[in-house]
């Protein structure tokens, strides 16, 4: 049984939609949501704080501190900060901006963080 030329043009053109509909949410999909896991911090007096769980082990310096600092922060504005805290800048390798706030012997790395 052969079908009229115009229903099967009308199903590769159904088909062709439906293909491409697939491949563009196949190239969206990937960047769509994607769960977070989070759980009540223990031993805290605040219940409304939530800890997330790391998924690598850091390892922290004491005494040093890394600082991204906005696009538009003057030299001025840096140099500032170091001198707020007590410590020296260094500029690190690379493109990504980061510096790094050596800081004075006695001031916790954490509260300094905290600070900025």
């Amino acid at each position: 049984m052969k079908m009229p030329p115009t229903a099967s043009r009308s199903i590769s053109v159904c088909l062709c939609l439906l293909f491409s509909y697939a491949l563009l949410l196949s190239t969206v999909v990937p960047f769509g949501p994607r769960p977070v896991h989070a759980s009540r911090a223990q031993g805290r007096g605040d219940k409304s704080e939530l800890s997330f769980p790391s998924s690598t082990k850091t390892q922290a310096r004491e005494g040093e501190v890394l600082v991204r600092f906005r696009a538009g922060a003057s030299e001025q504005d840096k140099a500032n900060v170091a001198v707020g805290h007590g410590g020296q800048r260094k500029k690190l390798r690379g493109e990504s901006g980061v510096e790094k706030l050596q800081l004075p012997s006695g001031k916790s790395a954490d509260s300094a963080a905290l600070e900025l």
